[in-house]
């Protein structure tokens, strides 16, 4: 009979602190509000990480301000913000920053500027020059050109820049297709392929020499942009936006593999 009683009054505890917990959950606001947030937290393209890693280290020497990076496809981060997840700035791809735009959950900065990342086929110790189609299986020798598969977050449709440069022959049973550019440039980095189609960035970041440029004409162009997230919580996030925009800054975006275009 004790131990009946011990049980039912441990129960009625329990009920009772979950009660008091969840009055004092609701009275609470859904997300915590940062009154006065100092670390800047950006939202970008996973091709990005690098140079804006090198950026926000910058930032962060002239301003003291932690600027912390959380890196996915555009339309996963996208995803994010439309949760209400915490985020001051977002930088992606231009039509993932005007979809947001358009639906009222990004503001965007053209004062930050655009810019370009291009594909290139990188390797080792590999020479620039133009693309010729007969001299890509001389630099494969025997082994495997690593390249994105076609997918909903792909940067290129690789089977139709193949198709467009006129190299299904030469190629014809040599790829190996991967998750993304930057998982080709981590194989190439490791030998693990011959050659890789990856974008400047991956190829600059990884210590990898440019094998031959893709033509400009032979791909959609792709360019990044920066925008205040609806969520924007730093008094840090617009003096991080005029840094994107300073010669300090850019100089760092060009080492990094990207070409200023505004």
């Amino acid at each position: 009979m004790l131990r009946r009683d011990a049980l039912r009054l441990g129960a009625t505890t329990s009920v009772a602190a979950l009660t008091a917990v969840s009055m004092l959950a609701a009275a609470s606001p859904a997300r915590a509000e940062f009154v006065d947030a100092p670390d800047v937290v950006v939202f970008c393209d996973p091709a990005l990480r690098d140079a804006l890693r090198r950026l926000g280290l910058l930032f962060r020497a002239r301003t003291n301000a932690p600027v912390r990076l959380m890196c996915a496809p555009g339309n996963l981060m996208a995803a994010q913000l439309k949760r209400n997840e915490r985020d001051d700035i977002f930088i992606s791809l231009l039509p993932i920053i005007r979809q947001l735009a358009a639906a009222g959950l990004a503001d965007p900065q053209p004062s930050a500027g655009s810019w370009r990342n291009r594909l290139v086929i990188a390797g080792h110790g590999t020479g620039g020059g133009a693309l010729a189609p007969d001299a890509l299986p001389a630099l494969l020798a025997d082994r495997k050109l690593g390249a994105p598969d076609p997918g909903p977050n792909a940067i290129v449709d690789t089977p139709a820049l193949i198709r467009r440069l006129g190299l299904e022959q030469a190629l014809a049973g040599r790829i190996s297709g991967q998750v993304d550019t930057g998982t080709v440039a981590w194989l190439l980095a490791r030998d693990q392929v011959g050659l890789g189609l990856v974008l400047s960035t991956d190829a600059r970041g990884g210590g990898l020499a440019t094998a031959v440029a893709i033509p400009d004409d032979a791909y959609p162009a792709v360019r990044y942009a920066a925008a205040f997230s609806k969520h924007v919580l730093s008094r840090n996030a617009a003096a991080f936006m005029q840094f994107l925009a300073t010669d300090q800054a850019r100089a760092s975006l060009t080492d990094s593999g990207l070409e200023i275009e505004a």
